[in-house]
């Protein structure tokens, strides 16, 4: 009976792992099919490729060929029935996967009689080569004709544990930047995970690191200092549990890049639990991305209660349209020196406040008897603090069409519109980022003349997703929304019911994909 038991729960364990994995692929099969519009008959709709599966393969009627191509142990093809199988497929989108072959080369994809390569789409799921124990042939992946992502012009790269391959080959081509190679032959730049006081060292003398990730680490470390030559990471960072006050050790690194696939919300730099730190502090950094259009993460958590961020470093966060999972973090109270056409103005009464601001430090509160001051903001750009318009005579809101931003440190709404009698327009058609450090809550209410169909103030994606609350939006027959982490689009009923009638793990892809939404 224990033998039994002990053999049904096996069982049942392995048909657990083969649902999960099976649901995954196929989740991940039909992001390839969304996203490049695939036709049925063109598409691959195997988690392998065997013998068994490879009768199944698109044949020369398919121009393109869709899916997600895995290589494996289990791959039980020569070169040779290999190339032969593929000999009609020159362009692929989707992923490919090469996962413990016993291959020395994978030169049995044809190439394209136009291009004189193998075109592979590659930015939804990029190409892994993995775990490969004879492979040494590079010759394939410099013959490929990448096409990537349009945002970063890269596609998620990953070679690791290929005792035999040299990636030196192709570090510095550029239709491979951002390729992580770790465990090879020879590698790529520096692996910079897992790092303490001990280890750090090995960074001595790198310019460029894959992943960083640094804890139990002090300002009394000497050797914080090999850190200076680093200019760019390719992939994610971490800086935890460590007693710094800040990352000024950096003093060279230009650029973050991150790599995920399409549905992955991972942060970009999670800087957490470090109980000491009191300013960020990154002078040479110029750029943040992550592929496959996808936000740009920060998380500052658990830092020292007087951390804070310079006015300067959150327009660079606001101009990049970089979002935050939390951000505990005061307004520093240093002196903004405007650059360039910048007018810094502190909030004050709309009647006293200079003209033609563009940038406005604090709260701004426009009620009944300042609509004849509103001109004064007609340049404003920048705004740090939340938005109030109430109690007024005004008709709409053009006066705030060059608002871009909005960063707010306090624990208020972001945005009120209310009993404005008037009000037939409320847009703010160019707001494209807005941090806020506890609450994203959008108020419209008690404007009785504002125009229908129901819509939103602003474009919604990502970077301004918030929760829009009032009358304006109760009850609506017209719109709605979700406001999930994974928002990029706006959300229109029909897009709605359309999400509704898909099975549930497609739905959330769908949303991610739609088209941003046209303001009010």
């Amino acid at each position: 009976m224990l033998f039994n038991s002990i053999m049904i729960k096996h069982v049942m364990t392995l048909i657990l792992w083969w649902y999960l994995v099976t649901a995954d692929f196929e989740y991940d099969l039909q992001m390839v099919v969304l996203t490049h519009s695939c036709e049925p008959e063109c598409t691959f709709n195997y988690s392998e490729v065997t013998s068994e599966t490879i009768n199944f393969l698109p044949g020369s009627e398919c121009g393109i060929v869709c899916g997600i191509l895995t290589f494996n142990s289990r791959t039980d093809l020569s070169i040779s029935q290999l190339t032969k199988a593929f000999e009609f497929m020159t362009i692929f989108y989707g992923g490919l996967i090469f996962d413990n072959t016993s291959f020395t080369n994978f030169t049995f994809f044809p190439k394209n009689d136009v291009s004189g390569q193998f075109e592979f789409a590659c930015y939804t799921f990029g190409l892994t080569v993995v775990n490969n124990s004879q492979l040494s042939d590079t010759t394939f992946f410099l013959d490929i004709a990448y096409m990537k992502d349009k945002h970063t012009f890269t596609c998620p790269f990953l070679f690791e544990n290929n005792p035999q391959l040299d990636t030196n080959n192709f570090c510095n081509k550029t239709d491979m930047i951002g390729l992580k190679s770790v465990g090879n032959l020879k590698d790529c730049g520096c692996r910079g995970d897992e790092k303490t006081s001990e280890s750090i060292g090995t960074l001595r003398n790198c310019s460029v690191i894959y992943d960083f990730s640094l804890s139990n680490i002090s300002d009394s470390v000497d050797d914080l200092s090999v850190l200076s030559g680093i200019t760019d990471v390719h992939g994610d960072m971490e800086i935890k549990m460590s007693n710094i006050q800040n990352l000024s050790f950096f003093n060279n690194l230009k650029e973050i890049r991150s790599h995920h696939n399409l549905m992955e919300e991972t942060i970009t730099l999670n800087i957490h639990e470090n109980s000491e730190m009191r300013r960020l502090d990154l002078p040479a950094l110029k750029e943040m991305s992550s592929s496959q259009w996808l936000p740009v993460i920060i998380n500052l958590e658990n830092l020292h209660p007087d951390f804070c961020l310079t006015h300067s470093e959150v327009m660079w966060f606001l101009l990049k349209k970089i979002s935050f999972s939390n951000i505990h973090s005061k307004l520093c109270q240093t002196p903004y020196i405007p650059k360039g056409l910048d007018t810094f103005c502190n909030s004050s009464r709309l009647e006293d406040s200079q003209n033609h601001c563009t940038i406005i430090n604090g709260s701004l509160i426009i009620e009944n008897g300042d609509e004849q001051y509103v001109s004064k903001l007609s340049n404003l750009e920048y705004l740090f603090g939340s938005l109030t318009i109430q109690n007024t005579t005004l008709k709409n809101l053009d006066f705030l069409r060059r608002l871009k931003y909005i960063a707010l440190f306090e624990d208020e709404y972001v945005i009120q519109i209310v009993s404005n009698m008037d009000l037939e327009k409320a847009n703010i058609p160019r707001l494209s980022n807005i941090i806020s450090k506890s609450n994203r809550t959008v108020v419209v209410h008690n404007n009785p003349l504002l125009l229908k169909p129901k819509r939103f103030p602003f474009q919604v994606t990502y970077a301004t997703n918030v929760v829009f609350i009032g009358d304006y939006y109760a009850n609506s027959s017209s719109v709605s929304c979700f406001m999930s982490r994974f928002i990029f689009g706006m959300c229109f009923i029909e897009i709605i019911k359309l999400v509704l009638n898909l099975p549930i793990k497609y739905r959330q892809f769908l949303v991610f994909r739609s088209v941003f939404g046209k303001p009010l």
